[in-house]
């Protein structure tokens, strides 16, 4: 697997395919694609005023918003992390079969 660590401020942006590996960005990220069909373990981390955005995400991508990290049960599309005033993750997304684009 190809492991990318990203230390910066500015937006991390990913127009490709993110298969396996930890990102740890001090902005926000957007990937196109997370994960694999195969559940190759995809970490993505941001501090907690950040947010993470996905296009397509495969089950078992880890999203982490500052404490407060959540793995994804199902594929999903067009997803969203952040995280709330409160301390809890606000996830938004769409259900995806994990195989059309």
């Amino acid at each position: 697997p190809i492991y990318l660590f990203s230390r910066t401020s500015q937006m991390a942006y990913i127009n490709g395919v993110l298969r396996g590996g930890f990102v740890l960005a001090k902005g926000n990220v957007y990937v196109k694609e997370a994960g694999s069909l195969l559940g190759v373990t995809t970490r993505i981390t941001v501090p907690e005023n950040r947010k993470i955005s996905i296009a397509r995400a495969h089950a078992d991508v880890v999203v982490q918003v500052g404490p407060r990290s959540y793995r994804l049960p199902q594929p999903m599309r067009l997803f969203k992390a952040r995280l709330l005033q409160d301390g809890k993750l606000d996830l938004n997304g769409l259900s995806w079969d994990g195989e059309s684009h």
